[in-house]
C-alpha cells in the first residue's frame, strides 16, 4: 500500500499531482444540501481523480419541500416588520422604508428545527446523483411542487388553520449505502431544516391541490437565489420567465397565487421550537366560546 500524503490545495487547481483514487469522501453538504455550493468542488473531484467505476461518498442526495403552517412564527416575523412602520421613532419616519424592510425581513431563510405536525401536505422531492449530475446541472435547477392537502383538523396535524405560512425544506443523502436524514421527524442534525415565510399566506381548503415551482440559481455568494410560485388555480408561470416581485394581491388570481425571493446565505435562525399547540394568533380573531359563561335568555 502507497504511504497517504496530504495535498493542500483547492481541488480546483489545475493539474495537480493526485493519482487516480477508487474512493472518493468528502462532505459536500450545506443548508438544503445545496448552500455554499461545496458540491461544485466535489464533483471536480470526481471528474478528474475518481477511477473509471470508483466509489463516491456521499453518493446522492434528495431534496424535500412541504407546505406548513406556523401563525406563531409568521406573527413574530411581521412583527420585525412593524418597527420599520413607525412614524414617529424619536422624531424620525422610519414609514418609508418599511417595504424594503419586509423583502428583507421575508426574504431571510429561517435556518432551525420544527415540530413535523405543522406540516400541511406530504413533501415533494428532487433527487440529485453525484455519481451523474453535471456541475452545470447543478447551478440552475427546477423542484416542481404538487401538493395535495388533507383534511387537516385532526389531532396529528397542527395545519388547523387553512393558512400556508410558507415551505419548509430539508434533505436526506446516502453515505456508504446509509440513508442520513434531516427530516423534522428524524433525529436533529446540525444542519437542521429550513423555512422560507410567505409575505402573505395563502389559504388552501382540505383536498385542494396546489401547483407550483421553486427555481434555485447559483449567487456569488457560494449560495443560491430561490424563485418560488405556488397557486391553487391553474395559471402557472414559467419558471425561467423573468421574475417580478409586484405584488400578486394586484393580479387577477391574486388570492389564489403567492410569489418569493430568498437568497439561501442570508440566514436567520430560530433555536426554539414553540410548544406543539394549534396556534390561534389575535390577529385572526379565532377564539373558542366558553359555553360555561354563556347565559341563555328566552
Amino acid at each position: 500500500m502507497a504511504p497517504s500524503s496530504i495535498k493542500k490545495e483547492k481541488i480546483e487547481t489545475p493539474n495537480l499531482p493526485i493519482p487516480l483514487v477508487d474512493t472518493l469522501i468528502s462532505e459536500p453538504i450545506g443548508v438544503l444540501l445545496v448552500h455554499e455550493r461545496m458540491l461544485e468542488s466535489f464533483l471536480v473531484a470526481r471528474d478528474r481523480y475518481l477511477k473509471p467505476g470508483g466509489t463516491i461518498m456521499p453518493s446522492d442526495g434528495t431534496i424535500f419541500l412541504a407546505p406548513f403552517s406556523d401563525a406563531n412564527l409568521w406573527t413574530q416575523t411581521m412583527g420585525k416588520v412593524r418597527f420599520w412602520e413607525q412614524s414617529n421613532f424619536y422624531g424620525v419616519d422610519f414609514g418609508p422604508l418599511a417595504s424594503d424592510a419586509k423583502e428583507e425581513i421575508f426574504g431571510q431563510p429561517i435556518v432551525g428545527n420544527f415540530d413535523n405536525r405543522i406540516l400541511c401536505a406530504p413533501a415533494v422531492s428532487h433527487f440529485i446523483d453525484f455519481s451523474t449530475i453535471l456541475i452545470e446541472e447543478l447551478k440552475d435547477f427546477v423542484i416542481w411542487i404538487n401538493w395535495k392537502f388533507p383534511l387537516t383538523d385532526t389531532p396529528t396535524n397542527l395545519c388547523q388553520s387553512g393558512l400556508v405560512h410558507g415551505i419548509a425544506g430539508w434533505f436526506d443523502f446516502t453515505l456508504g449505502g446509509q440513508l442520513l436524514s434531516t427530516a423534522p421527524s428524524a433525529p436533529q442534525t446540525h444542519w437542521q431544516q429550513v423555512r422560507f415565510m410567505l409575505k402573505e399566506p395563502l389559504a388552501v381548503n382540505a383536498y385542494e391541490t396546489v401547483k407550483g415551482w421553486m427555481r434555485l440559481r447559483v449567487n456569488e455568494q457560494r449560495s443560491y437565489t430561490i424563485d418560488v410560485e405556488i397557486t391553487t388555480s391553474n395559471n402557472l408561470s414559467d419558471p425561467h420567465a423573468p421574475q417580478t416581485q409586484n405584488e400578486t394581491r394586484l393580479m387577477d388570481h391574486g388570492f389564489t397565487t403567492r410569489k418569493g425571493r430568498w437568497n439561501l446565505q442570508e440566514q436567520t435562525y430560530w433555536y426554539t421550537q414553540d410548544p406543539p399547540l394549534p396556534a390561534i394568533p389575535e390577529y385572526q380573531s379565532m377564539y373558542e366560546p366558553d359555553l360555561l359563561d354563556v347565559e341563555i335568555l328566552e
